[in-house]
């Protein structure tokens, strides 16, 4: 693996972890986790490890993006007794003003994730 394919794959896993919501993952810490493995079981290992790892933290991510927008789903089920059965449906009314956030919970994070 080149510098750049490394670096890349380190930057990915860094913002990962972040949207995975997992604290204290830095590029330091990758780094050093890597040079680990790669003293003790040679530059195959680590390499896969690097690339297990950035999978790993994308189904950690994924998972709690979809747990967040069930969360969403529920409370405005709650408070307008309909919602549609898709997300992307729901992001678009939501986007469009179909759908009133104000006074939910997770209003700041719904904003900041739909880019409102």
């Amino acid at each position: 693996m080149t510098d750049k394919q490394y670096n890349k794959i380190v930057d990915q896993i860094v913002k990962t972890a972040i949207l995975a919501e997992l604290p204290g993952i830095t590029k330091e810490e990758v780094n050093n986790r890597y040079n680990n493995v790669l003293e003790s079981n040679g530059i195959d290992k680590a390499d896969s490890a690097l690339h297990s790892t950035l999978k790993q933290f994308k189904a950690i991510a994924k998972d709690k993006e979809s747990k967040f927008w069930q969360q969403v789903k529920t409370e405005v089920m709650e408070k307008v007794h309909s919602c549609p059965c898709v997300v992307r449906d729901l992001k678009t009314m939501i986007k469009s003003g179909e759908i009133d956030i104000t006074g939910y919970t997770r209003e700041q994070d719904i904003k900041l994730r739909l880019g409102i």
